[in-house]
């Protein structure tokens, strides 16, 4: 490298470093509130803890450090002998990862989304700083989303020996999305935030967020007879469990028949569950698979004071939702998670949980008991047996290639979620 370069990079790291070093961007929102609990002294928080209050109109106002957001960038050489650091923070600039790299090492930089204590961090946004010779020559944004770390690999050093620094020489719109979220006295519930931060120019010190549509809704707690808890939300004048089933036994305390094998399931006459993969994690996560035979068991599989839903009961939830314009072809997004959908391409794909139904992609123990469409398709079992058949019952679903719900006549063999309505 000449001299001539190296003098220039260092020049253009010291205008960088004096740019963003202490430089903080305040950002402005406001809650609107369309269930009248009242926004006034709402917190707004992180993981972490409180960031701001909002008035009795609903505003907020949260300060970010301007060396955690997205940059514009351009390309530039950087001295072969370099040292490397890497630094990734949090939301409130607390540095929750930090390792060093000779130059020969740093080939690719990958975070699987651990903390420097070996502890997968939680889902949000989180920041990347690269530093070459104790300076600042670029950063990213990482989205970690559950068990996902996404855009994990923000630094990339290749054979031409090229990296990402900030291009200085224009203003530039800055934008990404992060969550907070929202708890007061009012609310009977803690709802997420997703923000879509804006601003505009390298000496801007301020941004206007979105309007946030806060959508609350009562929210109570329910335990099954293996002592596993779960989140209830009403839904008009309804009340429906807002996860899927995981309950090993019946009602009366017998257990209901655990079955991995495929040629054992396809033949069951009797109830029966297992876990997508039989996998024990993904239960966790999604839920049991349960035939009909375990629905239709007179020793009853859901907790006490709640049963599962009839064909009718699920009408009862879709009227309501066309009542609140939510019409048939965007009902799915309506009660779809905000995350853990993927297209068949495997891109991303989120719903909107306005209500809490939080509807997840728990698959499905399907044709010759074999699984399918996790993270793709969410099927759950309704009491309503098909006219005149001994062999199909009324399903609903919701796919990740569609906004819409649907309800189709499926086998009783096969493996679906369960989802619970109050008695």
């Amino acid at each position: 490298m000449s001299k001539i370069i190296k003098i220039i990079l260092m020049i253009a790291i010291i205008l960088i470093s004096n740019i963003f070093a202490s430089d903080s961007l305040a950002v402005y929102g406001r809650i609107i509130d369309t269930s009248s609990v009242g926004i006034a002294d709402a917190k707004i928080i992180t993981e972490d803890g409180v960031v701001a209050f909002s008035d009795k109109n609903g505003n907020y106002m949260i300060n970010i450090s301007k060396d955690y957001v997205p940059i514009d960038h351009q390309d530039i050489v950087v001295n072969t002998v370099s040292d490397y650091s890497v630094k990734i923070y949090n939301l409130l600039g607390q540095k929750i990862f930090d390792k060093k790299y000779q130059h020969s090492d740093f080939t690719q930089f990958n975070w699987n989304g651990l903390n420097k204590r070996g502890e997968l961090v939680s889902s949000g946004i989180y920041f990347s700083i690269l530093e070459v010779n104790k300076q600042v020559v670029a950063r990213n944004k990482i989205t970690v989303d559950g068990q996902e770390v996404l855009n994990k690999w923000p630094f990339i050093n290749k054979s031409i020996q090229k990296i990402k620094v900030p291009n200085l020489s224009k203003s530039s719109d800055y934008g990404y999305d992060t969550k907070l979220s929202l708890e007061g006295e009012n609310f009977t519930n803690i709802s997420e935030l997703k923000v879509k931060i804006e601003y505009n120019g390298n000496n801007d010190n301020a941004a206007e967020a979105e309007d946030v549509v806060l959508n609350t809704y009562e929210i109570e707690y329910i335990t099954d007879i293996d002592g596993n808890v779960y989140k209830t939300v009403k839904i008009g004048d309804q009340w429906w469990m807002a996860e899927n089933l995981k309950v090993t036994h019946y009602r009366n305390g017998d257990p209901i028949k655990y079955v991995t094998d495929r040629d054992e399931w396809y033949y069951l006459t009797t109830g029966a569950y297992c876990y997508y993969d039989n996998n024990d994690s993904l239960g966790q996560i999604y839920g049991g698979l349960y035939n009909w035979f375990a629905i239709d068991d007179e020793r009853n599989i859901a907790p006490e004071g709640w049963h599962v839903p009839s064909e009718d009961e699920w009408d009862v939830l879709k009227r309501y939702l066309f009542e609140n314009e939510i019409y048939w072809d965007q009902q799915g997004t309506a009660l779809k998670s905000q995350n853990q959908w993927r297209r068949q391409n495997e891109s991303i794909i989120t719903g909107t949980d306005i209500y809490g139904f939080t509807a997840i992609p728990s698959g499905q123990r399907y044709e010759n008991a074999e699984f399918k469409n996790l993270a793709k398709t969410y099927n759950f079992w309704l009491t309503t047996e098909v006219y005149k058949s001994d062999t199909h019952v009324r399903v609903p679903y919701i796919t990740c290639t569609s906004n819409a719900t649907y309800i189709s006549n499926l086998i009783k063999e096969y493996g679906f979620s369960v989802r619970c309505v109050k008695d």
